[in-house]
């Protein structure tokens, strides 16, 4: 991994116990394991929607992507989470904003958090549901 991406990482790691921590003070208890994917996903979506708020700010207008099968989808999807794996998060980020396809960026968002979970899971940062 690269040091963008760790970067980025640790960044999202602080801001998911932020949120946690938050989120336990107003319930008074702790957060549950499957909570922690959840929180993670709002924290991935802030992002994409910050992105997606800075593109149409930008008065650029770019056509929707038209992806006419699934295998189509999918592959744009995990390019981009290799994108993001291999470069950064922000700059898949942009890339998926920029197609101007809420499905894709819809599966985009699911497939990179269910990634980052999963990285996450590995560096011990979250526990994985029992």
């Amino acid at each position: 991994m690269n040091e963008t991406l760790e970067q980025e990482i640790a960044s999202l790691e602080n801001e998911l116990q932020e949120k946690k921590t938050m989120l336990e003070q107003e319930q008074s208890e702790p957060i549950k394991e499957t909570q922690e994917k959840e929180i993670l996903h709002d924290v991935v979506g802030g992002q994409i929607q910050q992105q997606s708020q800075a593109q149409s700010d930008d008065q650029t207008v770019v056509p929707e992507l038209p992806l006419d099968n699934s295998s189509g989808m999918d592959d744009h999807v995990q390019s981009l989470v290799a994108i993001a794996f291999n470069q950064s998060l922000k700059h898949a980020i942009t890339q998926a904003v920029k197609t101007n396809n809420a499905a894709l960026i819809d599966a985009f968002h699911d497939a990179l958090v269910d990634d980052l979970y999963d990285e996450l899971v590995a560096r011990k940062k979250v526990e994985q549901p029992k």
